[in-house]
């Protein structure tokens, strides 16, 4: 569950095939591990330090704004 406490705010880098990167200063995330982006719960397929990696399925762009986020 999602408390509203905002820990760190990210950057996005890449957005493009489904895939999208930010980069945010948070601790290390396991594979699997879960961010809430703009109120979207997305899950962690990668991290290289403070590179975070998400795939996002066709479910999640048609019902988010995330499909039009741009570095």
């Amino acid at each position: 569950m999602f408390t509203g406490i905002v820990q760190s705010v990210g950057r996005v880098v890449a957005n493009q095939g489904g895939r999208l990167r930010l980069r945010a200063r948070v601790g290390r995330l396991p594979r699997g591990g879960s961010l809430a982006v703009n109120g979207t719960c997305l899950t962690v397929v990668s991290q290289k330090g403070k590179l975070l990696d998400f795939d996002m399925s066709r479910e999640t762009l048609d019902r988010t704004n995330l499909g039009g986020l741009a570095p």
